[in-house]
């Protein structure tokens, strides 16, 4: 039932896009990390102080299982192109300034394919957001930009990185190496505030050429880095080999916690491998993160079931409901502000998703199923077993949400409702879901119920006639595409 076109009926929130620029080196002999920069400032260690959590655990794992779900395929795709063996692990949790919320950090693939941004989230009352950092090019060269995050980048000799804690701070450091017909090594340093602000404290790195060239005639090469024929660089101006190797060293000795890795040792700068190697690192792969952050499996042939964790946004949707039928907008985009934009996942058994298979199979034979269609699984009556909904008819005209059961080992139909103009979203923890319907100017919100073969319809509020300038609601916890 996955990769089937969806059907957008109003204009929704969507995920930001991971954005950057491909960076080159030397006339574009080699692309470089993009590193951090800001000055070397007299720095007093942040000692981390233990704080009550702003969220609960609940809250923050649904929060950053909704984010892995939205980049699932540009996580995966870089954990199967860019790691050998058995070490496909990219993402991590890791409380990084001490609140008692942990920190989501996962690495994956731009849109072009060619660069794998380091991302970080943070989790709030109003749920995930993503961190905004820099990693400012300990050189600057023409094209660089000095504002986009830390890039793993496709070279010839591939990148090797380390991001890891600094000892009683609220520090972090990603150490980068990459090597093509150069070599390029860089440090950069940050510090998280409590509120969840990032900023950088340094960028040193070095620059070596391991190719020579007359012209286009290459007429030495060599294998080790010399380092006093290195071009060293702190904060993109020129520096030199004592005060990288002073920043090094010191970040080096100070390391605590790996997050996340992906390389092995090279050369000179072996020891800094040596102790990761050592500490270990703390990452996950995607499977082994979803599974974290998911809900344990639920046997959907039982009832009585219903997934706890879904408790708090139950309540933000029950607040924004009672606020929407009030006629209270600001305090209706206030609640929906907290939900996440897509639904919570729902477990599906081998047997009922066979089922499920089925009825849509029998749909499409019939000729029932419009080209584009919503469909989605959905917990409609709270007892923890996934319900499929399906929207079949020709147009917005005759649009109507079948919904199925499994029960007794076969899906079981329980009711349709109207579907035309409308996007359906969950009510998490309570029976039903919720229908947004939106035309020419009018929206509406209901819940719709199943019960006795039947569908109910309860119209919880309205607006009519909304200006140009209006904008339809958008709940947030949407179904379906």
């Amino acid at each position: 039932m996955n990769g089937r076109k969806q059907r957008h009926p109003k204009d929704l929130r969507k995920w930001s896009a991971l954005t950057a620029a491909c960076i080159m080196i030397a006339g574009g002999m080699m692309m470089l990390t993009a590193c951090g920069g800001a000055s070397q400032d007299a720095e007093e260690a942040t000692e981390p102080n233990a704080q009550t959590p702003t969220v609960s655990e609940d809250f923050w794992k649904n929060a950053y299982g909704e984010v892995l779900f939205e980049n699932e395929a540009s996580i995966r795709d870089y954990e199967n192109g860019t790691y050998e063996g058995d070490a496909k692990k990219a993402t991590a949790l890791c409380d990084l300034n001490h609140d008692g919320v942990p920190e989501l950090l996962f690495v994956a693939w731009a849109e072009d394919n060619v660069r794998a941004e380091l991302n970080i989230y943070a989790c709030g009352e109003y749920g995930a957001k993503k961190v905004d950092y820099i990693c400012t090019h300990a050189r600057q060269y023409e094209g660089d930009e000095t504002d986009a995050p830390f890039y793993d980048v496709y070279a010839a000799g591939g990148t090797d990185y380390i991001i890891y804690t600094e000892k009683d701070s609220n520090r972090f450091a990603i150490y980068s190496t990459i090597t093509d017909e150069a070599i390029a090594t860089q440090l950069n340093r940050y510090e998280m505030d409590s509120a969840g602000a990032v900023r950088e404290l340094d960028a040193a790195g070095y620059v070596y050429n391991f190719v020579v060239y007359d012209g286009d005639t290459v007429v030495d090469t060599t294998d080790e880095v010399n380092y006093d024929d290195a071009e060293f660089f702190q904060s993109g101006k020129a520096s030199d080999k004592a005060t990288w190797m002073d920043a090094f060293e010191a970040s080096r000795e100070a390391m605590d916690q790996v997050i996340i890795f992906k390389g092995s040792c090279r050369g000179d700068d072996s020891a800094i491998w040596e102790k990761t190697e050592k500490l270990g690192s703390m990452a996950k792969s995607f499977d082994e993160m979803m599974s974290e952050l998911g809900p344990e499996s639920v046997d959907n042939t039982k009832a009585g079931q219903p997934d706890q964790r879904a408790a708090a946004y139950g309540e933000t949707m029950e607040q924004l409901l009672d606020a929407y039928a009030k006629g209270d907008l600001e305090s209706t985009e206030k609640y929906n502000a907290k939900l996440p934009a897509k639904a919570l996942r729902i477990n599906v058994t081998a047997d009922a998703m066979a089922a499920y298979e089925a009825v849509r199979d029998q749909l499409e034979s019939e000729s029932r199923i419009p080209d584009y269609t919503v469909e989605f699984f959905c917990d409609v009556d709270n007892d923890g077993s996934a319900e499929y909904l399906i929207m079949t008819g020709t147009c917005e005209a005759d649009y109507m949400l079948q919904c199925y059961c499994f029960k007794d080992g076969e899906a079981k139909w329980i009711g349709e409702a109207g579907a035309g103009h409308s996007t359906f979203h969950q009510y998490p923890n309570h029976s039903g879901l919720i229908q947004e319907y939106g035309h020419m100017g009018y929206e509406g919100i209901s819940v719709i119920t199943f019960s006795g073969g039947e569908a109910q319809t309860r119209e919880i509020g309205s607006r009519g006639e909304l200006s140009a300038d209006e904008e339809y609601l958008q709940l947030g916890c949407q179904l379906g595409e």
